[in-house]
């Protein structure tokens, strides 16, 4: 499957980004758990999005939160964690260095969430929170990642920071 992201008036189409990653998720993790497609297949999307993200920030600047960037930001947040649900099951041997990359980019998936508050959202935090402590738990307390991550409550413009400092480092 290539995923071809469309980009129109300078945006990138939000609904088939949301809708090629819910049938991703539905038919390579939740129904099938074919770790090695899904991965492949969220990569091209996170590609899509970086390469966007990127270029917008290249012509335009670090976007400031509106309506789009917020959806964008929760759409990328449940993006970064699927891929790296995949790359965790593909990971066999998990080294110390394999272990923190994928910690870091659960951060980064619940730093993402825009309003975590929310209900949606509060459930989406509860999941990255259950598998970011299958690996560790935060500071050695059970419930503290997720304490931690409702505490910032981070707004749209943390997540797009936090997206954003992301996006630079992304395959370099």
């Amino acid at each position: 499957m290539s995923a071809k992201i469309s980009v129109t008036n300078k945006a990138l189409n939000l609904l088939q980004l949301k809708e090629t990653m819910d049938e991703i998720v539905f038919n390579h993790i939740d129904s099938a758990q074919k770790w090695e497609k899904a991965y492949v297949e969220l990569n091209e999307l996170i590609n899509s999005a970086v390469h966007f993200f990127n270029s917008h920030v290249t012509k335009e600047g670090v976007p400031k939160q509106s309506t789009y960037w917020v959806l964008f930001m929760d759409i990328a947040s449940r993006l970064i964690y699927f891929h790296t649900v995949a790359y965790h099951h593909l990971k066999k041997e998990q080294n110390e260095e394999v272990t923190k990359d994928i910690l870091q980019l659960y951060t980064l998936a619940a730093n993402c969430i825009p309003d975590v508050r929310k209900l949606a959202n509060a459930e989406f935090l509860m999941e990255v929170a259950k598998s970011y402590e299958e690996l560790e738990f935060y500071k050695g307390k059970q419930g503290e990642f997720e304490r931690v991550i409702l505490e910032q409550n981070n707004r749209a413009t943390d997540c797009i920071n936090a997206f954003s400092k992301f996006a630079k480092i992304y395959k370099k």
